[in-house]
């Protein structure tokens, strides 16, 4: 359970950075804005002050708007280079419009890091490296 709640907040992470990066502002053509070629995310469990207080948002994405209490951010993604090692890359066309995420055996990361976003500033530290997500795309059935 704990693991999908981290791979959740993951990708809503990702999907705030996405949707900010649309070219449309309007909240109904969100979930049609043509999604930009994606970056590969590595993305690092951590740890916040217990002082942070909820937030009440409303999300909107392709599957409709969500109303939802955001919690202490557990999830910081950095953008990624990536190398197949012994192996070429699969090639497809167009931009990816997705993200699908792999889990990774890494060591922790002792850093101390300042952030802030449109929620707050916050601080985040010991860095676990959970999942490389990388452009996706999603066919239809």
């Amino acid at each position: 359970m704990r693991t999908i709640r981290a791979v959740l907040v993951a990708v809503a992470v990702i999907a705030a950075f996405v949707i900010g990066r649309a070219t449309s502002t309007s909240p109904e053509r969100v979930a049609e804005a043509q999604v930009p070629s994606l970056s590969h995310f590595e993305c690092y469990q951590t740890t916040t002050p217990t002082t942070f207080k909820p937030v009440t948002v409303v999300l909107r994405d392709q599957f409709g708007p969500m109303k939802t209490i955001l919690g202490r951010p557990n999830m910081l993604c950095a953008p990624t280079r990536k190398e197949l090692i012994g192996q070429a890359p699969h090639k497809f066309a167009g931009p990816a419009d997705h993200l699908l995420c792999y889990p990774e055996d890494a060591a922790p990361k002792a850093a101390l890091r300042h952030t802030d976003n449109q929620i707050g500033p916050s601080i985040i530290r010991n860095l676990q490296p959970r999942w490389l997500c990388v452009p996706t795309h999603k066919f239809p059935k």
